[in-house]
């Protein structure tokens, strides 16, 4: 049995296959690697992000800055510092209409990958980055995300991000919102014959908004001849950036609540003894109540789910099922010093595009990924541009808490998405879970594969007879 499960490790992305070949490090990439090293560990330490946040000049407009001389007037009471200018702005709030907010600008620094374009091997690999994926990857998130943009170049901070000039270090980035620092085949991250890339922020403004971050990319994942693998390259980077954005469990506790300016987590952080979905317990500082849960299976797994607003509006709504009280995160743990998650639970959201799954499926720049990114405070999602998962859509609550399989078979709001048949060529044709292919179910016996050994009994829909599906998450009872 081949169990394919893939893991998108809080920034790093995971397919089986053989391990890529690694390039030839330019003494330039020492740089960049021993950058990422020292973020890496302080955060695998720390239970704690490492961007450091320092002051973007906004003149006084951002709608968080508006918010606290508002605050500081009526801890005053005295209304003569008040300005028809404020009152003007104070209208603007990013979430209505007039917004002041303006497309994301992502900017590509490709100079880490450039050494490798001489290559016979990677030429072609780095042409296609830069012509076609980076490109396709930034237009798609300028079109689903704004930001209130700053008004000055953002400075590269020395002792945090990798740069590549001097001028980055003094005058800045110009034109940019968030600049990503691009390299690839490093031996840190693909030395691993699971890994297709890895992705974090290093640099944040006073808001706590990521403006500068790093991704490591896996080329020999890449077939630069092949149209699917370069749109799965893309989905994969896609993913990445969203790591990169907001969704690492160590950034929820940085989380804004837009409509006050104010974090939703209370400052300084407090640290806790909390117990991690690995049942780890560590000292860290948790996420406020109003951001993040924990939660019980009916078999007594831990999980934790994303409680904000928008979040646990869009949940309820793709379902059918206004009892949800927000997204849940993967449970099962995806890295070394994840406590809670920083994946959508693939038994509910397997086609998004941050679901820690890697199978040949459509995943998907879904409402419920904007919604997280717009309830981090730092965004706003443009919605009209998700896509719409079929996945569990309007299927009600039992597709929520339920099992998939009841008594060995598949329950009236299950059917057409799940299967109880062992794969072979008499299975019966199905469409695929994101509704683009038609396939047919993958069950396989563990009799036929007596390497491989099956979940205990409570964990298992068909007891009697154990299978597993190839990505082990639809039909392995962790989830309820």
């Amino acid at each position: 049995m081949a169990i394919a499960i893939t893991c998108i490790l809080a920034g790093v992305a995971t397919a089986s296959s053989t391990p890529p070949a690694l390039f030839e490090k330019s003494p330039i990439l020492d740089h960049f690697e021993d950058r990422w090293i020292e973020i890496e560990s302080f955060e695998k330490e720390k239970n704690m992000r490492a961007a450091q946040s320092h002051h973007v000049e906004y003149g006084g407009n951002h709608p968080f800055e508006i918010l606290e001389r508002r605050r500081l007037q009526q801890s005053m009471a005295d209304n003569s510092i008040r300005t028809s200018d404020d009152s003007e702005k104070r209208q603007l709030s990013p979430w209505s209409p007039g917004s002041v907010y303006k497309p994301l600008r992502i900017h590509f620094d490709t100079t880490y990958i450039e050494v490798m374009k001489d290559s016979a091997q990677y030429s072609g690999h780095v042409s296609v980055l830069k012509t076609e994926i980076l490109p396709r990857v930034a237009q798609r998130w300028k079109s689903a995300l704004t930001v209130f943009r700053a008004e000055e170049n953002i400075v590269i901070k020395n002792n945090q991000c990798p740069h590549s000039s001097q001028e980055q270090l003094t005058t800045g980035v110009p034109n940019s919102d968030l600049v990503i620092f691009v390299a690839a085949n490093f031996e840190v991250i693909c030395q691993s014959a699971k890994a297709l890339a890895a992705s974090r922020s290093c640099q944040a403004d006073q808001y706590d908004k990521p403006t500068v971050g790093s991704i490591i990319l896996c080329l020999d994942r890449l077939d630069v001849n092949d149209e699917q693998s370069k749109n799965a390259f893309y989905h994969t980077i896609i993913h990445e950036m969203s790591h990169v954005l907001a969704m690492r469990a160590i950034d929820f506790p940085f989380f804004y609540d837009h409509a006050t300016g104010l974090p939703r987590t209370p400052r300084p952080f407090e640290p806790k003894q909390v117990t991690c979905v690995d049942g780890n317990v560590v000292r860290i500082a948790p996420p406020s109540s109003n951001t993040l849960k924990a939660g019980y299976t009916k078999r007594g797994k831990l999980f934790y789910e994303v409680v904000t607003p928008t979040v646990r509006q869009i949940v309820r709504n793709h379902f059918d099922c206004q009892i949800m009280g927000g997204a849940r995160l993967e449970n099962q743990p995806t890295n070394d010093g994840n406590c809670f998650g920083s994946h959508w639970e693939a038994r509910l959201f397997a086609t998004d595009v941050v679901a820690a799954i890697k199978v040949p499926i459509i995943q998907m720049l879904t409402p419920l990924t904007l919604a997280l990114l717009e309830d981090s405070g730092w965004y706003k999602s443009q919605f009209e541009f998700a896509d719409i998962s079929p996945f569990g859509h309007g299927r009600g609550c039992d597709f929520v808490f339920e099992d998939c399989i009841v008594d060995g078979k598949i329950p009236e709001w299950g059917k057409g998405t799940f299967c109880d048949e062992l794969s072979g060529p008499f299975s019966t044709p199905k469409c695929d879970l994101s509704h683009n292919y038609i396939t047919r179910c993958d069950l396989v016996d563990y009799d036929d594969y007596p390497a491989s050994v099956p979940p205990d009994r409570n964990h298992q829909y068909f007891p009697d007879h154990p299978v597993s599906d190839s990505s082990y998450i639809l039909y392995y009872k962790d989830f309820i």
